[in-house]
């Protein structure tokens, strides 16, 4: 019997958590379907992706939308060239992410009459869309088969207009590839850094991380912040007047996080929402011991407060800096913070998540939702 084709579809298969989720899941199901990825504007891809996943794209490139009639037109274009992929590449099931994308999505997989599954990657209510997408979300979103979130928290945002037995709760996978270069490499020498790795915008709050940092009483820490956004200037200028430019690093991105992981002491979260955080999960994976705002949505699905880590109120600088102290100081409850945490996310290796995915798809493939 010939494989299924499944096609995920996403804005682009840039550097972010989500891209990172798609292109894990779009490499494993490669046993079991022909899988291709639909992006709406075409980038060369941030992370690996395997020679049997096809990528098709929308566009080179997208204008970005000046005025509301043009918005339409982008969106009523983005959904016609969807639904021509959909068409031309005979596909069975999509598997949309990012909340823009699902309601395109929805849309022409109706109209070519194929099973849709959506997933929604950010917390619905933090994140702000404006209020034509989040009507539609209300309106397009129970015309889906099935939606998928990170949390249970998330997941009850839905459940005013969506029937809980079609929203299914599955945490972000851990990229393969990441966990056989740490079971590969041998425990290195750990360097005085405290890391962070998320985009430059208001919603990870560097800012506070930055400050909490400058109240270290050990100098010969280094903050490394990986990532790169709209911020930038302003969190320079924040490092300079601060007086820590010798001691904190903006070096971008980076497509080598595995080692970074490893060469790193101390993993510092300072976000004021999530969905569920990739770069946490991943610290935690590398058994970094870790501290985190309390934020909606995931830091605590994760970490233990005072077992495997440290949870903090979210913009609480003063409760920030006294926790990030007491890991940088090796205070005797720390110790066995990395190993714990390590433990925490086994369960998020590649696989098990894999298997929930799959079992999702083939529900839909025998009507079985």
């Amino acid at each position: 019997m010939p494989k299924k084709k499944i096609a995920f579809v996403i804005y682009s298969l840039g550097s972010g958590g989500a891209e990172r989720v798609v292109t894990t899941l779009a490499n494993g199901l490669t046993d079991f379907y022909n899988v291709y990825i639909f992006t709406v504007v075409e980038r060369e891809a941030f992370y690996p992706v395997s020679d049997q996943v096809t990528v098709l794209s929308c566009f080179h490139e997208l204008p970005p939308s000046k005025g509301i009639i043009q918005a339409l037109r982008n969106n009523y274009a983005t959904f016609r060239k969807l639904h021509g992929l959909i068409r031309q590449n005979h596909i069975d099931i999509l598997v949309a992410f990012m909340t823009t994308v699902n309601i395109l999505s929805v849309l022409a997989a109706r109209k070519a009459g194929i099973p849709v599954l959506i997933s929604e990657r950010n917390h619905p209510v933090k994140q702000r869309i404006g209020r034509i997408w989040s009507l539609l979300r209300k309106l397009i979103y129970p015309k889906a088969d099935l939606l998928v979130v990170q949390t249970a928290e998330i997941a009850n945002c839905f459940l005013p207009y969506l029937a809980a037995e079609r929203v299914r709760i599955i945490p972000n996978p851990i990229a393969p590839e990441l966990t056989q270069w740490r079971d590969s490499h041998p425990i290195k020498d750990k360097e005085k850094i405290i890391l962070n790795v998320g985009r430059l915008t208001a919603a990870k709050d560097q800012a506070l991380l930055i400050r909490a940092f400058s109240r270290l009483a050990d100098k010969e820490w280094e903050l490394l912040i990986i990532g790169e956004g709209p911020l930038r200037n302003k969190l320079e200028s924040l490092i300079k007047e601060l007086d820590v430019e010798d001691r904190v690093r903006l070096p971008g991105r980076s497509q080598n996080m595995a080692e970074t992981y490893c060469s790193a002491r101390i993993f510092a979260f300072s976000s004021l929402y999530e969905g569920m955080p990739n770069a946490l999960i991943e610290a935690m994976h590398f058994g970094l011991p870790c501290i985190s705002t309390d934020c909606p949505s995931g830091p605590s699905d994760l970490i233990e407060h005072g077992s495997s880590g440290y949870l903090v109120p979210v913009g609480d600088l003063d409760s920030f800096t006294v926790f990030l102290e007491r890991l940088a100081n090796g205070h005797p409850e720390t110790k066995p913070f990395g190993v714990n945490a390590m433990a925490r996310v086994q369960k998020l290796e590649s696989d098990p998540i894999l298997n929930k995915w799959k079992d999702l798809i083939e529900s839909l493939e025998t009507g079985g939702v």
